[in-house]
């Protein structure tokens, strides 16, 4: 039995080994499933085009700030400091898109990551003009209901080229630059400000 990984009564390191593995078997049919059907669009013209790469963003911001709003307790007080205003690069997840705004804060980007996540969950949210970078494995719809309302998309690949999945079941969309998972969308857009360039973020 491993050691607890903080504190006394939390799981061992191989208890959350083996919730990772079983959280990540209940999704991988979902991502593949999505990237396929984002496949077979792109080949059709629709979806996901050469540019929509991440890579047309690489370092695209170099020594620009970012912020990077995620969800807490802390959200709706900050926006409402901040007045609107951030002196740099703005990325905003689909969930909290509709806070920004409100506060008069329009984002940059706005990331979404969730391979579950429908437009219906953002059907009245203003999103003309706000780019979008998402990971190949998002909701066709999402990409469509972007494309018809949004800005522009821009996407990336968020599994790792080494690993069997990847290998065996997404490997035609090698051509995305790959910003891999660490389990949740805060770190994955760190990880994508880091890409851009950003410091400090």
């Amino acid at each position: 039995m491993g050691r607890p990984i903080r504190g006394k009564g939390l799981l061992t390191q191989e208890e959350v080994k083996k919730r990772n593995v079983k959280i990540l078997s209940g999704w991988e049919h979902i991502w593949t499933q999505n990237t396929a059907i984002n496949y077979a669009n792109s080949m059709k013209g629709d979806g996901l085009g050469p540019d929509s790469n991440l890579r047309n963003l690489q370092l695209k911001h170099k020594g620009t700030p970012a912020l990077v709003v995620g969800s807490g307790y802390s959200l709706l007080k900050t926006l409402r400091k901040m007045n609107g205003k951030f002196p740099g690069v703005t990325i905003c997840t689909n969930s909290n898109l509709s806070a920004c705004l409100a506060h008069g804060l329009k984002p940059d980007y706005c990331h979404i990551f969730d391979g579950k996540v429908m437009p219906v969950r953002i059907k009245n949210v203003p999103i003309a003009g706000i780019p979008m970078i998402g990971c190949t494995s998002m909701k066709p719809e999402m990409i469509q209901h972007w494309r018809d309302n949004g800005g522009p998309i821009y996407a990336f690949n968020m599994f790792d080229p080494n690993s069997t999945l990847f290998n065996k079941t997404v490997w035609y969309l090698y051509q995305y630059d790959a910003i891999p998972t660490s389990g949740s969308v805060a770190p994955n857009a760190i990880r994508l400000a880091a890409y851009m360039g950003c410091n400090p973020i």
